[in-house]
C-alpha cells in the first residue's frame, strides 16, 4: 500500500518496480457502467493468470479506481486468505482442479480437490501482487482501515513524504541542463530559487492551514510543473527574442539596401544635375547672344524707319 497526496508519484513507481521485475501491470478500465460483476470478471482473468499460467501480475489499484467501496471487500479477502468468495462458478472450479491436478501433484501436494485447490491459491498469491494508491486527505483512509482490516494488516505500507531540499535541487538542476544558453552560475541560481520556493510553499501551506483551516498541497508532480512553466517561459522568451532579432537584423539588411540605392540615386541625381548645369549654361550663352541680336535688328530698324 502506497499512501501519499495525489502527484506524489505512487503509481509511477508503482509501473517502476515492475518494470525492473519484468512483472505486467494491470489496471481496471472505468467506465459508465462498470461495476461489482466487471471487477470480479477482472480478477478471474487475474486469477487465471496467475494460477493457471503461471504468470506475474501487478494490479494496480488507485482512489480514483474505487467507484464502489464493495471493490475493497474483494481484495480485503484476497489479501486476509487469497480465496474470493464466489470468485468462480462450481464448473470453472472443477475445470481448474482438472487442469493443475497433474502439476499440483508434481509438487508434492494430495490428489484431492481440496488440496489441488489450494495449490491454485497458493500460486495465485506467489504470482499476483496487489499495490494500492491510497490517498491520506479526508476521512477515506481512516473509514477504510476500519472497514477492511486487511488492506493495513495484509500489506506493506510505504508512506510518501515530501522531498528534501537536495532532491529538489537535483532535479531542478538535472531539467536546467537542456538549457545550454544559461551560464552554469544561473542555471544553480535557478535551482536554488525552485528549491527555496517549493519548500516556502510548503511552510506557507502548514501555516494557510493553521488559521484558514483550509489544506493545501505541494508535491513533486506540482514541482516538476513549476519546473515546466519555467522552461516554457524560457522558451517563449527565447523564441520572442530571436524573432525580434530576425526583424531588426532584416530591418538592416533593408536599410543598408536603401542606402545602397540612395547613394546610386544620388551619384545619378549629381550626374543629371551637372548635365542641367551645363545645357542652362548653353541656353543662358544662346540667349545672351539672341538678345544682342535682337537689339542690333531693332536698331537697324529704328535707324531705316527714319531715313
Amino acid at each position: 500500500m502506497l499512501i501519499g497526496v495525489g502527484g506524489s508519484g505512487k503509481q509511477s513507481l508503482a509501473r517502476l518496480a515492475a518494470f525492473v521485475s519484468s512483472i505486467d501491470v494491470f489496471q481496471i478500465t472505468i467506465k459508465p457502467n462498470y461495476g461489482i460483476n466487471e471487477f470480479k470478471i477482472d480478477l478471474n482473468n487475474l486469477y487465471r493468470r496467475a494460477g493457471l499460467k503461471g504468470l506475474s501480475s501487478v494490479f494496480l489499484l488507485s482512489d480514483n479506481q474505487i467507484t464502489d467501496e464493495h471493490f475493497l471487500v474483494y481484495i480485503n479477502d484476497y489479501l486476509s486468505s487469497g480465496e474470493i468468495f464466489s470468485l468462480f462458478t462450481d464448473d470453472e472450479i472443477e475445470e481448474i482442479i482438472n487442469y493443475l491436478r497433474l502439476e499440483a501433484k508434481s509438487q508434492g501436494y494430495k490428489d484431492s480437490n481440496e488440496h489441488i485447490w489450494k495449490y491454485f491459491i497458493d500460486k495465485v498469491r506467489r504470482n499476483l501482487k496487489i499495490v494500492m494508491c491510497f490517498s491520506p486527505v479526508g476521512n477515506t483512509l481512516r473509514t477504510r482501515a476500519r472497514r477492511f482490516p486487511a488492506l493495513f494488516s495484509g500489506a506493506i505500507i510505504d508512506w510518501f513524504h515530501s522531498w528534501p531540499r537536495n532532491a529538489l535541487y537535483s532535479v531542478a538542476i538535472r531539467f536546467l541542463d537542456d538549457f545550454k544558453l544559461i551560464s552554469n552560475e544561473l542555471r544553480i541560481a535557478i535551482a536554488n530559487f525552485m528549491a527555496d520556493t517549493h519548500i516556502d510553499v510548503n511552510q506557507i501551506s502548514i501555516q494557510y492551514l493553521t488559521i484558514e483551516r483550509r489544506s493545501y498541497y505541494t508535491t513533486p508532480k506540482t514541482f516538476l510543473e513549476f519546473i515546466k512553466f519555467f522552461q516554457h517561459i524560457y522558451e517563449n522568451k527565447q523564441m520572442k527574442i530571436e524573432f525580434e532579432t530576425i526583424r531588426i537584423l532584416s530591418g538592416l539588411e533593408k536599410l543598408d539596401s536603401i542606402s545602397a540605392q540612395t547613394a546610386i540615386l544620388q551619384e545619378d541625381l549629381k550626374i543629371s544635375t551637372d548635365e542641367v548645369n551645363t545645357k542652362a549654361e548653353r541656353a543662358d550663352i544662346a540667349l545672351k547672344i539672341v538678345t544682342a541680336e535682337a537689339d542690333k535688328v531693332a536698331k537697324e530698324k529704328v535707324c531705316f524707319l527714319f531715313k
